[in-house]
């Protein structure tokens, strides 16, 4: 908060954001997780297998004209961070669906990653769930079918 920035709680935040978004501020969020389709999430292709992210950013453009920004960060030699950021991308204008959206932004993060592996570190299970209706060929031992009850190890 000492730079301006602040927390949005999770009760509420998407009502916060859209306020946000309308009154002419900019808002930050991090997609890149494993989020079930109960919690807003919808499956994209990722590196070949079909994964649940958050479809907050097409729900956000959907109700409101904000652009969107991929923005990421690599570290160079010396331990130190760069953020990079791509132009931003009228998505509405551009008439892209909500699926189109989110599965623009799954490339986005496979692109980076191809080029620079080595700042890739996912230390908690990114292909946790499967598709229903989807082959757990290719999928780690631990993934499951959305509607199967988690498993505990």
């Amino acid at each position: 908060t000492s730079t301006g920035a602040s927390i949005v709680k999770k009760a509420g935040a998407v009502k916060s954001l859209i306020k946000t978004l309308r009154g002419g501020g900019k808002i930050a969020l991090l997609v890149d997780q494993n989020t079930h389709p109960m919690d807003g999430g919808e499956f994209v292709d990722f590196f070949g297998l079909k994964v649940p992210i958050s479809k907050v950013v097409s729900s956000l453009a959907e109700r409101t004209s904000a652009k969107m920004v991929f923005a990421y960060s690599l570290m160079d030699k010396a331990g130190r961070y760069t953020c990079y950021a791509l132009p931003p991308v009228d998505v509405k204008g551009e008439g892209l669906t909500g699926i189109e959206i989110t599965q623009r932004i799954a490339t986005l993060y496979e692109d980076v990653i191809r080029k620079h592996p080595g700042n890739w570190l996912w230390t908690y299970r990114r292909w946790n769930y499967i598709p229903d209706d989807g082959s757990r060929d290719g999928y780690p031992f631990y993934s499951r079918k959305v509607s199967e009850p988690r498993k505990i190890w």
